[in-house]
């Protein structure tokens, strides 16, 4: 018969440091996860309960659970469910959940056969030393900020009430891990690989440091808690950290090597001038600032510390050193900026795009198109020969507007009307020259579109859809310019240079679309397997949208308004301001008068 294996019991089990030690005794122990109801889950090691510290029958209940499941004997638990926020401002919270959750976790467990109580409290609940000073467990405890006070007062509470079960109190240092994974190492990592100026500042003596803890170290320390819980004192406090501390101007200066192979330059800053720059971060700009001015407070207190009890009780050090991990903690960076940011809880849309895994992104997916591209390029081809009809068009187009002349009557000095004494008022050429100029406008014109029309056939002058665009874009103008009388003649040119442009890029294919446009998955929209349109399509579209939003209502000349509503052939300088009441007979009207009842003239 199998052994029964011994329960052990972590709380807060789905955070970073419970899941390891979850992760790291799933072959040794009977595990159970002591959590809050929440989307997380610890790893699949361990059983989950559910529990919520702040509520003495939730407690009770969730160890029942425990104890019909595992028995009344636990090998150990280790606490390390607590509350911790980065304001530096009292919270309740802290009571509620780290003093009193404690006190409320102790209380049930006096109904098991508890062989040691773990409660993970923390190095910074010593006072702080100065550089030279090696702080040991007897060092003096300091509680003027709310997390540490918190860890302080559980400590006094499982001091007076822990009875029989056996307890030590951990106190590690920072923990960290290879991809950095510890709050103020992220921080200080990022802000240089992000260049932030704040970077390259610090209140308070860059000599300082503070101890750090590989996580992969903390959980061997744990280990050997569980491993040696009979043979401990019943009450043990224990630091736990790497010996060597480089101080912050010497990290700074190692990580800005490391990122950027050069220099890193840092100066002191006093105090009150780094607070009013978190303020004015924080609270005028409203950005999302890390540095807190208690931060800035305790920018001084060095933490270099003693672990001769660790060797002495576990036969414990740490195997790893943030000297040595410091490399990979850059080189994960370097190769994933925004997978590193999101395990370091930072805003990963800072770094979106870079780093050696989005440069091999890049590589894999040139390399995918150039295989796609043969293909592709013959299916290109093949649409191109379907669209060939659009050309065809074109000529047509063209071989219209070169016969459109005559049939305008462009050439007759009689079809130009008798608006000889306007013209002659408002200075503008006489009207015979104005429809003769149009007339040859359509005819060089409507040369151009069969021209470019027919080149546009052969794959090798694409550039020729251009020429008809351009020719288009002319047509649509050209009335404008030469202020045409004949009013058949705007509307003929305004729609074939309208269908000109619709027929030689709209509608077909656009020249100078590249396979690797049109095939980035960024703007494939979606049931497409490519782009239908490049950015050089899109922002004429753009610009003439944004044209007509911004640009304020266009106002016509009274005289504009009855050209329109008249249905003169004659151009609005020309009618200055008159309508036809009958077929043969002008009426000037004031300006202001509507032609028609009950309907007013455009604005002038």
């Amino acid at each position: 018969m199998a052994k029964r294996k011994d329960t052990v019991i972590v709380t807060g089990s789905t955070g970073f440091i419970g899941s390891a030690l979850v992760n790291s005794f799933a072959d040794r122990f009977a595990l159970v996860g002591l959590d809050r109801a929440a989307t997380r889950q610890p790893p699949p090691a361990a059983e989950c309960v559910c529990i919520d510290l702040t509520s003495e029958d939730v407690v009770a209940a969730g160890l029942a659970r425990v104890r019909t499941a595992y028995g009344a004997r636990l090998a150990s638990v280790i606490h390390l469910a607590a509350y911790f926020d980065l304001t530096g401002e009292r919270n309740p919270l802290y009571e509620e959940i780290t003093v009193g959750g404690t006190e409320k976790l102790l209380r049930a467990l006096k109904q098991f056969e508890v062989e040691q109580f773990v409660f993970m409290s923390s190095m910074l609940a010593h006072k702080g030393g100065r550089p030279g000073d090696i702080i040991d467990e007897d060092w003096p405890l300091e509680s003027n900020l709310p997390y540490r006070t918190s860890k302080i007062e559980t400590e006094r509470l499982i001091h007076e009430q822990h009875g029989a079960i056996p307890v030590v109190y951990a106190r590690p240092a920072g923990v960290y891990d290879d991809l950095g994974r510890n709050a103020f190492l992220a921080n200080q990592i990022a802000r240089i690989y992000e260049e932030d100026p704040t970077g390259h500042v610090y209140p308070g003596d860059l000599r300082t440091g503070q101890s750090f803890l590989h996580l992969e170290d903390l959980t061997d320390a744990v280990a050997r808690l569980i491993d040696r819980r009979k043979k401990l004192p019943t009450e043990l406090a224990l630091l736990l950290g790497e010996p060597e501390v480089m101080g912050y101007g010497e990290l700074q200066a190692e990580i800005g090597r490391l990122i950027r192979g050069e220099n890193w330059e840092t100066r002191e800053v006093p105090k009150a001038l780094a607070k009013a720059g978190a303020w004015v971060q924080q609270d005028v700009l409203g950005e999302e600032s890390f540095v807190r001015p208690w931060m800035v407070d305790i920018a001084d207190d060095h933490y270099a510390i003693d672990i001769s009890r660790a060797r002495n009780v576990l036969g414990w050090q740490p195997r790893h050193s943030l000297r040595e991990t410091l490399p990979r903690i850059v080189d994960a960076l370097k190769a994933d900026p925004a997978g590193w940011y999101r395990a370091n809880k930072l805003d990963a849309a800072k770094v979106a795009g870079s780093g050696t895994k989005a440069r091999e992104k890049d590589k894999a997916f040139e390399a995918k198109h150039d295989k796609m591209k043969p293909g592709h390029m013959a299916e290109m081809a093949g649409m191109g020969k379907q669209m060939l009809w659009a050309h065809f068009l074109v000529i047509t187009l063209g071989v219209w507007l070169l016969t459109s002349p005559l049939q305008f009557a462009l050439f007759d000095p009689a079809a130009a009307g008798t608006v000889r004494d306007v013209t002659q008022e408002r200075g503008l050429w006489e009207p015979v020259l104005r429809n003769a100029l149009t007339g040859w406008s359509d005819i060089v014109s409507g040369l151009l579109l069969m021209l470019f029309g027919g080149l546009a056939l052969s794959p090798r002058f694409s550039w020729a859809q251009w020429g008809t665009t351009i020719a288009g874009l002319w047509l649509l103008f050209a009335p404008l310019f030469f202020w045409t009388p004949s009013a058949a003649a705007t509307m003929n040119d305004t729609i074939v240079g309208a269908l000109a442009i619709a027929f030689s890029v709209l509608v077909p294919m656009m020249p100078g679309m590249s396979h690797e446009g049109m095939m980035d998955e960024s703007t494939v929209p979606p049931g497409w397997t490519y782009s239908p349109s490049s950015w050089l399509q899109r922002l004429p579209i753009i610009a003439l949208g944004f044209f007509g939003f911004s640009s304020p209502a266009i106002s016509l000349p009274t005289s504009s308004a009855m050209w329109v509503l008249s249905g003169s052939r004659s151009s609005p300088a020309e009618t200055a301001g008159t309508a036809r009441n009958s077929s043969s007979h002008p009426t000037f009207l004031e300006p202001g008068q509507s032609l028609m009842p009950g309907l007013a003239p455009w604005p002038i």
